[in-house]
C-alpha cells in the first residue's frame, strides 16, 4: 500500500518517509536525509553550518576554477581538445577539462545547497533528487577525463621509453566514453526514477533504487580510483625516465620536474578522495536506515560526504596554480618564429650514430654525434622544449607543428613510429604532461 503522496503532504511535516524517519515518542523527533531535506529534524541546525560552508567552499573554487580558466585559455593559448593523429577518438586535455568540470561540479553544488538551506521546492522530490546527484556526475567526469587525457598520452608514448603494458588508444576511448557516460545514464535514471517513486508514495520502490543508485556509484568510484592511480603513476615514471635520459638540467630540468609534482599531487588528491567516495556511498547504501537515525552518525558523514568534494576541487586547483609558484611565466608568451638554425633532437639514432636535427623547415638533417653534442650544448631539444613550454603552462612553438604533420627521422621512419626516442609521441608525453 503506497504511503500518501508528496503532492499532498509538507515534505517538512513530521511523517515517517523515505526521506524523513520520525522516532516513536512523545517528542516526535525526526531525522532527516539531508540529501533531500534539512528542515524539522534532529540535524536541522548541524546540517544547515555544514550547507552554508559548503557554499562558500564552492564560491571559492568558482571563482579561482574561472580565473585559471580564463589565464590558460584565453591569456596562455590553452585548449581542451588536443588536435593530433592516431590519438584515438576522444582527446580531452587533462588539465584544462578537469578545471572546467570541476567549476561546473561547484557551480551546481552550489545551487544544491542553497536549495536546502533556503528550502526551495520542497514538496517536489524528483527536483530534489536530481538537483543533489547532478553535480556529482559533472566533478567524477572531470577526473575520467583527466584519466582520458593521461592514457591517452600513455597509449601514445614510445616503447623506447616505456616499459610493460601501455593500453591502445581505442581501448581508451571504449574504457573512458563508457566510464564518462555511465553515470549520466544510470545514476540519472535511479534518481529520477526514486524521485517519481517518492513522490507517487511508493517508498519500497524508491529505497530500492536509492540504494541502487549507490552501488553504482560505488563500482564507478571504485573504478575511476584504480585507472587514475595507474595511469598517473605510469606517465610520472615516463616523464622521470625522461629526465634521466636525456640528462635535461638547469631550468627546463625545474619545469618537467614541476609538471611531475603537479601529476603527482592530482593522483593523490583523486585517489583519496574517489576512495573516501567510494567507502561512504557503499555504507550508505547498505546502512542508510541506521545512519539516517543516528543524529552524530548522520551529522558527521553528511559534513565529510559534503566538505570532500569542495576540498577535492580547491585542492587540484591548488595543483595546477603550484606551476605559477615553482615557475613563474608571462601570461603572454611571444610567438617564435621557425629557427634558422636546426636543434638536435632528443638522442641519436640508435643504429647510425647519427642525431636528427630539426630544421626550420620541419625535417631532420643529418649531423655527426659530435656535432649534435655541440649543439646540445647551447640549444635545448625540441622534447625539452616543448617540456618547459608546456609544463611552464606557456604554449609551444613546437607542439603545434610536430602535431598536425608527420615528420621523418634520417632514418626515413615516421617520428610517431620511430625506434629513436626523440620521437613526436616523446614530444606529445612531455608536452601534455601540464
Amino acid at each position: 500500500q503506497p504511503t500518501p503522496s508528496t503532492n499532498n503532504m509538507d515534505v517538512n511535516s513530521q511523517i515517517n518517509t523515505v526521506w524523513r524517519v520520525c522516532d516513536n515518542n512523545p517528542d516526535n523527533i525526526c531525522h532527516c536525509d539531508w540529501r533531500l531535506t534539512i528542515k524539522n529534524c534532529a540535524e536541522e541546525r548541524v546540517m544547515n553550518i555544514v550547507y552554508i560552508i559548503n557554499i562558500a567552499l564552492s564560491a571559492i573554487t568558482v571563482l579561482f576554477g574561472l580565473y585559471m580558466l580564463a589565464k590558460r585559455v584565453f591569456f596562455q593559448g590553452h585548449s581542451f581538445v588536443i588536435r593530433s593523429e592516431g590519438r584515438g577518438l576522444f582527446r580531452p586535455k587533462p588539465v584544462e577539462c578537469l578545471l572546467l568540470f570541476i567549476t561546473i561540479f561547484s557551480i551546481l553544488r552550489l545551487v544544491s545547497s542553497l536549495v536546502l538551506v533556503l528550502d526551495i521546492a520542497p514538496g517536489n522530490m524528483i527536483f530534489r533528487s536530481f538537483i543533489f546527484e547532478i553535480p556529482w556526475q559533472w566533478g567524477f567526469g572531470g577526473f575520467v577525463l583527466y584519466l582520458i587525457g593521461i592514457a591517452q598520452t600513455l597509449a601514445d608514448s614510445h616503447k623506447a621509453i616505456s616499459k610493460g603494458w601501455l593500453p591502445s588508444p581505442i581501448l581508451v576511448d571504449v574504457f573512458g566514453f563508457s566510464l564518462l557516460l555511465l553515470p549520466f545514464i544510470a545514476n540519472n535514471t535511479c534518481s529520477l526514477i526514486a524521485g517519481a517513486m517518492l513522490d507517487a508514495g511508493h517508498d519500497r520502490v524508491a529505497q530500492i533504487f536509492i540504494r541502487l543508485l549507490y552501488v553504482f556509484w560505488f563500482v564507478e568510484d571504485s573504478t575511476l580510483a584504480i585507472s587514475v592511480v595507474w595511469a598517473g603513476s605510469r606517465l610520472v615514471q615516463l616523464l622521470t625516465r625522461h629526465l634521466f635520459q636525456f640528462r635535461v638540467t638547469g631550468e627546463r630540468y625545474s619545469s618537467i620536474k614541476g609538471g611531475i609534482v603537479k601529476i603527482k599531487l592530482v593522483i593523490v588528491i583523486a585517489g583519496i578522495g574517489l576512495s573516501g567516495f567510494a567507502s561512504f556511498l557503499l555504507l550508505y547504501g547498505i546502512l542508510r536506515d541506521y545512519i539516517m537515525t543516528s543524529t552524530v552518525g548522520s551529522a558527521i558523514l553528511g559534513g565529510i560526504w559534503t566538505w570532500l568534494g569542495a576540498f577535492m576541487c580547491i585542492s587540484c586547483e591548488a595543483a595546477v596554480a603550484i606551476r605559477y609558484l615553482i615557475i613563474p611565466v608571462p601570461d603572454h608568451f611571444p610567438k617564435m618564429a621557425s629557427p634558422s638554425v636546426g636543434l638536435p633532437d632528443s638522442s641519436a639514432d640508435p643504429y647510425t650514430g647519427r642525431t636528427g636535427v630539426s630544421s626550420g623547415g620541419g625535417y631532420s638533417s643529418y649531423h655527426s654525434k659530435g656535432e649534435a653534442e655541440s649543439y646540445g650544448k647551447y640549444s635545448p631539444s625540441p622534447a625539452a622544449l616543448v617540456a618547459l613550454n608546456t609544463l611552464s603552462n606557456t604554449p609551444s612553438c613546437f607542439a603545434p607543428r610536430y602535431d598536425e604533420e608527420k615528420y621523418y627521422s634520417p632514418t626515413g621512419l615516421p617520428m610517431d613510429e620511430g625506434i629513436g626516442s626523440g620521437t613526436l609521441s616523446e614530444i606529445r608525453l612531455i608536452g601534455e604532461a601540464k
